[in-house]
Order: C-alpha cells, then sequence, then structure tokens
C-alpha cells in the first residue's frame, strides 16, 4: 500500500533478507562451505579502487559465512548471475532485498536488521511532490530494482531501463532521463561521484516513496 507523510514524503521500508536456496543440500558445503553471493553494486560490493573486493553487504556476507564456522568467501557478481546460479543452483544463497521478485522466486530465511529507503531522484527543474507527478516523465529504472506496487505495474509512466546507478546518473546529468528510480543509498552513492549534486543537497531534491511494510 501507498503512505503519505505529513511532509510530503513518502517512504519504502524494504527489509534485507539472507535468501537461502538449497542451504541444507548442497553437496560442497562439507568441503568448501556454501556459495554465498551478493549483488555486484556500489555500495553494497564492488571493487574498490585498490583491485579488492568492497561495499558493506560483502562484509556482511563474509560476516555471516565466519559466524557460521566457514571461509571468507562471499561472492560479488552482477545481478543476472545471482539470478541464474540460484535458480540453477550453482549459488546456495544471497542477500537480496525483501522485493515481490525475491519473495515470489527464493525463500527468505532471515532478515539481517537493515532496511532501504526507495525513491526518486529528478534532475533540476523536476518537482515531484505526489505520484502522479512521476507521470509524463522519463524515470531511469536501474536493472534490479523493484518498487512493488503500483509503480512497477504502472504502464502509464514512461520507463527506461538502465544498465545500473552510475549510467543513470550520467543519463540523468545528459538530459536523457529526468528521475531515477531505485534504492537512495545508491542513487547517494552514485551521485555524489557521478553528478553536480553535493552530499547536502540530497534532502531538497530526492523524493522518497513508501510501499513495503
Amino acid at each position: 500500500r501507498w503512505m503519505c507523510s505529513m511532509s510530503l514524503i513518502w517512504r519504502i521500508r524494504v527489509p534485507l533478507l539472507l535468501t537461502l536456496m538449497g542451504f541444507v543440500s548442497f553437496s560442497n558445503a562439507q568441503d568448501n562451505g556454501p556459495v554465498f553471493q551478493i549483488m555486484e553494486q556500489e555500495p553494497y560490493a564492488f571493487v574498490n579502487i585498490s583491485g579488492e573486493p568492497d561495499g558493506y553487504l560483502y562484509k556482511v556476507a563474509n560476516l555471516i559465512l565466519i559466524e557460521a564456522g566457514y571461509k571468507d568467501t562471499a561472492q560479488p557478481v552482477p545481478l543476472k548471475r545471482l539470478i541464474r546460479d540460484l535458480r540453477e543452483g550453482i549459488a546456495d544463497c544471497a542477500l537480496v532485498a525483501k522485493s515481490p521478485f525475491s519473495v515470489l522466486h527464493f525463500a527468505p530465511i532471515e532478515s539481517i536488521g537493515h532496511s532501504l529507503d526507495v525513491g526518486f531522484l529528478p534532475k533540476h527543474g523536476v518537482h515531484l511532490k505526489k505520484y502522479d507527478d512521476l507521470i509524463g516523465v522519463k524515470i531511469g529504472v536501474p536493472a534490479g530494482m523493484s518498487i512493488g506496487s503500483p509503480f512497477d505495474e504502472d504502464s502509464s509512466l514512461l520507463k527506461v531501463n538502465t544498465p545500473d546507478y552510475r549510467r543513470s546518473v550520467l543519463m540523468l546529468n545528459r538530459g536523457r532521463i529526468d528521475v531515477i528510480a531505485g534504492a537512495i543509498e545508491s542513487i547517494r552513492y552514485s551521485a555524489i561521484n557521478k553528478s553536480e549534486y553535493s552530499a547536502n543537497a540530497f534532502e531538497s531534491v530526492i523524493s522518497v516513496f513508501s510501499t513495503f511494510s
């Protein structure tokens, strides 16, 4: 359901879940441990300037493995590969957001106690105060982004699929899209590094919407 606050800001709370597929039956666990994957996306899991895996979900995944008595072998991988590997049994578990897609296709086991705000970053001159303000603007939707109903099913909106958040911000700067939809953490991280927005400008330009409770 869509929930409105008094300040014309809407908020989505999407708990991140540890999602396991075949955790109790995988064959290589006794020797090598489970194949634990995380979506390769800043700031969650990425390769830093030193060429090393980094990101806070990458670290959380390794801490979970260590706590379970395994080595810290978490694997950051592209989203399409993560979904394919889970479906085909190549991967045993992953940290993913509790979105409609993940709930439908995977078995959520345990929340890690962290929530994501999902919302929209408009370009200068585009003002979002209510859901209907999205009508008529080009909305960049990064790969793997699922906001929920009614946005996901709304065919009246002009949605543009984008490869990732970094390229979404570049497209916004170049005028190819008017708004970016997605996780606020990722939008903020990419915009700070790839746009004219300053860290102090975000509260005034980001509209945050909410569906999941």
